[in-house]
């Protein structure tokens, strides 16, 4: 078969609804003409799968892949830009695990249309019947920067209990690029001082790399 569908970015699967899985079927192999496309997680594109989405409302997405190989593969997730003859452009963002499935949670625009590539770390890692399943989130104090937790009249040390996701990819800084998973804080102080401000994330992953970026 040439370019049978999710094969290469023109044949990519569209996905038109969310919180549905749309599922590729059949085994994915490295394409030479794909494998050098630019990102900014993995050098190459190994066993890639294409899916795009237009989504109809500008909002925080989640967009959830998975690998239904056997094997034990490292994933791969990278989101373009594009158009509706599905030609690549500007690399949004990228993310990458250790396992059968990966994630990315991103603000999308409403009409613009978004190609995602997923893929493996070695070509030797298969990909196999790839799914992604894409959801709009509803954002909650904290999870970005308009709508903050406020500090300023709570005891120190001050905890808050949830998960968040928030991103924005808008958002340079000079320790990561751009920020994921990220919670918001406000804070005024009442006297000029050297403040310490330490924080701790509860998650029980000991592999996390956290980032603290003050504003």
């Amino acid at each position: 078969f040439k370019n049978p569908l999710g094969h290469a970015p023109k044949n990519a699967m569209q996905v038109t609804q969310t919180n549905e899985i749309y599922k590729l079927s059949g085994s994915f192999e490295s394409d030479s003409s794909e494998s050098s496309t630019s990102n900014s997680c993995d050098p190459s594109l190994n066993n890639i799968a294409w899916f795009y989405f237009t989504p109809d409302e500008t909002a925080l997405y989640d967009i959830g892949l998975n690998n239904n190989t056997s094997d034990s593969p490292f994933s791969r997730v990278a989101l373009f830009e594009s158009n509706s003859n599905l030609d690549l452009s500007s690399e949004v963002s990228c993310n990458t695990s250790n396992y059968n499935s990966v994630g990315i949670t991103e603000t999308l625009n409403a009409g613009q249309t978004y190609l995602i590539a997923f893929f493996t770390d070695l070509d030797s890692m298969s990909m196999v019947d790839p799914e992604v399943n894409i959801s709009k989130v509803a954002l909650k104090t904290g999870d970005s920067m308009t709508d903050n937790v406020n500090l300023n009249s709570v005891s120190m040390p001050y905890q808050v209990s949830d998960v968040f996701i928030g991103d924005d990819s808008s958002d340079l800084n000079t320790c990561e690029g751009y920020l994921q998973n990220a919670i918001w804080y406000t804070f005024t102080p009442t006297e000029t001082y050297g403040y310490d401000i330490s924080v701790t994330n509860n998650n029980p992953n000991s592999d996390l790399n956290s980032v603290l970026v003050i504003h």
